[in-house]
Formats: C-alpha cells, structure tokens, sequence
C-alpha cells in the first residue's frame, strides 16, 4: 500500500480526540442522507407506477437512470477532490441533492423525474467515493478501518430511513414527501458540512492551495498536534498528480486494476444475492413469510460482516482478511447451490454469504483507500467505487436471464463462487503492490 504522508502519519500515530471522532461522525450522518436519497425511488415506485401509469419497462428505466448517474459521479466528480478538495466536492454534491431532491417533488412527469434522478445519481455517486477517503484521512490508524465500516452502515441506514418514511407518511401526503424529506435532510447536513466540516489536511499539504499552512495548523492545533513551521516541498507537481493516467502509471496500474476488478466481482455476487435471494428460497419451497423474513436475517448478518471486518482489519492484515472474506463468500455461494434441494439449509447458508460479502466490500474499500497516496486518492477510490456499479446493474441482470431461462441453481451459485473467487484473488495479489510515496511524503 502506499507510504504515508507527513499529515497522515500525524493522524494515524495519535489517539483520537473529540474533534477528530466528530469529523467522522459527521461523515457517518452525511451517508445516512446519501443511502436516503438513493431509496427514495424506491418506496416512491409503486405509488407513482400507478399515479402517472408507469409501465415497469419504465420504471426500470428510472432506476437504471440512478445508476448511471452513480458511475458519472464515481468516475468523473469524485476524482476532482483531489484538485478542488473533499471539502468542495462534498458540499458541492450535498447542495445538488437537496435541490434535486426537492425539485423532484414538484416533478410533473416521468421525464423529469428521469432527468432528475440521474443528477441525484451524480450527487450519491460524488459523496459515497470521497466519504470513504475522509474517514480514513481523519481517523487514527487503531480505528479508521472501524470507522470506515460503521460510516458503510450508515448508508444502510439512510435506506431504512427511507423505508420508514414510505411507510409511515405516504399513503396520507403522497409520493412527494419521500423528497421533501431528503432534500430538507441535505440541506440540514450541508449547513452543518459548511459549518464544521475542515478540508481534508492530507490534501492540503498535498495540493498546498492558498492559505494552506494557515489551515493545516488550525487543524492541526485542533487534533492536539504542533502546527507546522512551514510547508513541506511538493515533489510531485501537486495538483498535476490528480490526472487519471497517474492511477494506471507505473507502480499504480496493476494494483488499481486488480481493485478495480475486485469492485466489480464484489458487486456482481452482492448485488445477484440482495436481488434474487428472497425470490430464489420462495422458489425453492420455502414458505412465502420465511423467503421474506431471510431479508431480515441478511441484513443482520451484513452488520456483523461489516463490523467484524472493520474490527479485525486493525489486528491483522485487512487485504489479507479481505481476501479471507471473499473466499467464504465464494465457499457459501457454492454450498448455497449445492444444497437447492434443501431450502431450508438454503434459508441458513443465505445469511452465511450476506456475512461475508458485505464484510468484503467494506475491506475493498479500506484497501483501496489505503492504497492511493493522498495527491490520487479520491481519484482512485472514485474509480474502485465507478466500476462497482457496472457489476451492480449486471449482476441482477445476468441473474434474473438465468433463472428465467430454467438454467439451474446449481451452475449459477458455482459462477457466482467463481466471481467471488477472483475478486479474493485480486486482493490477495493487491496486496503485493505498492503505491508511489505521496507529494508530500
């Protein structure tokens, strides 16, 4: 993984003090708003399917418009943190959201809800990649990888928020509320993001904008620390390091590529599972409240994935243990499919493969923002992040082509380990790469 910088290690060194503890947490709340705004389509679909007689084909357009979105944000947004700052880019994709949000209560149409999604889609995908590279910017090394999975929680949380409000409010106030809710939701975080959020001190020191050292003390003397007599030489051009060709330069391109495949194979066996799980044990004979109830038991154990993960990393090897989770994951699928005559032990073995693959996903992106020196790391997290959601949109795709055309279970969930395979052997290899020392190194 890459070397340190000089305000990385002071970061990483020191015990976590009350601001520092706030500053992640306050990254936590910020992806509670951002799992929100993604749901909200969700649990508004069905009413609106029936309100304007959206036709499913359409409706699948609408969340495949988020996706894209997504990857836009991903690929394009999030690397210009590394140039304009985590600061600016998070408060920039809060403030598109709560707009967007709220305009799209007030949309007439189905097209203008298309347009707008895909512009919530560029404000979820922009936060989700530059979060992860602030957790681990501003946590010590003892609990940034903890962090990290808890703030991947918080995501989840923000769904289940949604969910709350579809149940709670829209059957009396309409579809519309879901919106109002999240917009006025980002525009709460934004104030609170603009009022107490700092920039991000790895960035300083790496970018050196003006007033820089200025900011690195305050930060600094906040975090407990000696401010800085004066700032350390730039080595690497600064902000020409952001340039995407960097992640594929030489000592990059072989471990951004085998994260990048990994993102998509996690997102592919995740994603399958999330979608067709409930629908693969009703088939299977499983009484139809139970097949529904394993959602719940999934969710639980995607918890204990991901706190297990973040806990362990921080003992041992977190590439390692990452690559330890997947290839569980792999056993499970295949036990899973294995067993499709039993639905019971399908129902047992379904939590078993949410446990290890949501653990794996948060320690994909402890490893990819572990991996990036700071002059490249939203840039590189970004794109980890963007080819996630190619796997996401294919792996519910290919899955449910399959299970219509009657091809088996058992070929199926043995592809799946396979994929779950090699993402395990990607990190395991990754972890044999190393990044270039930072510009401020």
């Amino acid at each position: 993984m890459s070397q340190m910088s000089k305000g990385e290690s002071v970061i990483a060194e020191a015990p976590m003090n009350a601001f520092s503890i706030a500053i992640v947490l306050l990254c936590c709340i910020v992806n509670i708003a951002d799992g929100l705004d993604f749901a909200t389509l969700v649990q508004a679909a069905p009413v609106i399917s029936h309100a304007w007689a959206v036709n499913p084909r359409m409706l699948g357009v609408l969340f495949a418009s988020t996706a894209i979105g997504m990857a836009v944000g991903a690929f394009v947004v999030a690397p210009q943190a590394d140039r304009f700052g985590r600061r600016t880019i998070l408060l920039s994709a809060l403030a598109l959201n709560a707009v967007v949000m709220l305009l799209s209560a007030a949309a007439g149409s189905v097209h203008e809800l298309l347009a707008l999604r895909f512009f919530t889609g560029i404000g979820v995908g922009s936060l989700m990649a530059n979060l992860n590279v602030l957790v681990i910017e501003y946590a010590n090394r003892k609990w940034g990888n903890f962090f990290l999975s808890v703030m991947h929680l918080c995501y989840a949380l923000g769904v289940t928020f949604a969910s709350q409000i579809g149940y709670w409010f829209v059957a009396d106030h309409g579809w519309q509320i879901l919106f109002i809710v999240g917009g006025l939701f980002n525009l709460v975080i934004l104030v609170a993001v603009f009022l107490w959020l700092p920039e991000s001190m790895q960035f300083l020191l790496a970018a050196q904008p003006r007033g820089a050292l200025e900011r690195v003390n305050r930060v600094r003397r906040r975090l407990g620390v000696e401010p800085l007599d004066a700032l350390p030489a730039i080595t690497g051009g600064g902000r020409a390091r952001t340039r995407i060709a960097d992640l594929i330069g030489p000592g990059m391109i072989a471990g951004s590529v085998l994260l990048w495949v990994a993102s998509l194979g996690y997102s592919v066996v995740g994603f399958y599972h999330l979608s067709w799980t409930p629908k693969v044990l009703d088939d299977a004979g499983l009484p139809t409240r139970l097949a529904l109830l394993a959602g719940t038991f999934t969710s639980i154990f995607s918890i204990l994935g991901n706190l297990s993960m973040g806990y362990f990393s921080a003992i041992v090897s977190a590439a390692r243990l990452t690559a330890i989770y997947f290839a569980g994951a792999a056993t499970s699928f295949l036990l899973f499919g294995l067993n499709t005559g039993d639905p019971y032990m399908m129902l047992t073995i379904a939590p078993v493969i949410s446990f290890f693959a949501q653990g794996a996903f948060s320690g994909l992106m402890i490893n990819a923002t572990r991996y990036y020196p700071a002059t490249m790391r939203a840039a590189g997290v970004g794109f980890v992040v963007g080819f996630g959601r190619f796997g996401a949109v294919a792996g519910p795709l290919v899955g449910g082509i399959v299970l219509g055309a009657g091809g088996g279970l058992l070929p199926l969930y043995a592809a799946l380990a396979v994929v779950a395979a090699v993402a395990a052997a990607c990190i395991f290899i990754v972890s044999r790469f190393h990044g270039p020392a930072p510009a401020t190194a």
